[in-house]
């Protein structure tokens, strides 16, 4: 059916899972229409991808570009950064929370660059603001500055 969809109402960008994006990739190639269809950008998010998955599924469809997206319920929901076009990390919005990078066990921050738990505490969140809340996930700050002037990458 969603195949049926991409051929009929010929969309340009997709969001989806990053295994429901391969799942795609794959059944397109394996019917052999991606020549049907008009695909040229795909966002995937919630689940985490590989470079080579991410990779495999531009090279089966073609695309013109395909970004990570970050976000958690407790945050905002899909949405709490994105990749730009020069995928050196996922920009957070920092307009939206502060992310510390901590060490797990001690929760001293950890130096940019350097693999630590991401914890958030929200800016616009009025309902239920998290303050310093502790996600479990492993990521770092990556040091510098994207090619595309943001500083708030974080892989």
């Amino acid at each position: 059916m969603q195949c049926q969809f991409l051929e009929d109402f010929q969309p340009t960008v997709m969001m989806c899972t990053a295994s429901m994006g391969l799942l795609m990739a794959e059944e397109i190639s394996k019917r052999g229409i991606k020549d049907r269809i008009n695909l040229k950008k795909i966002t995937i998010g919630s689940e985490r991808s590989s470079d080579a998955m991410r990779k495999h599924i531009r090279e089966l469809l073609g695309l013109e570009d395909l970004y990570d997206v970050s976000g958690m319920t407790e945050l905002y929901g899909p949405g709490a950064g994105v990749e730009c076009s020069y995928h050196t990390g996922i920009h957070y919005w920092a307009d939206y929370y502060i992310a510390e990078f901590l060490d797990p066990d001690t929760l001293k921050p950890v130096p940019e660059g350097e693999i630590g738990e991401m914890v958030i505490t929200t800016l616009k969140k009025g309902s239920s603001p998290l303050i310093r809340y502790r996600t479990r996930d492993l990521t770092r700050l990556m040091p510098g500055e994207c090619p595309c002037g943001s500083i708030n990458a974080e892989t």
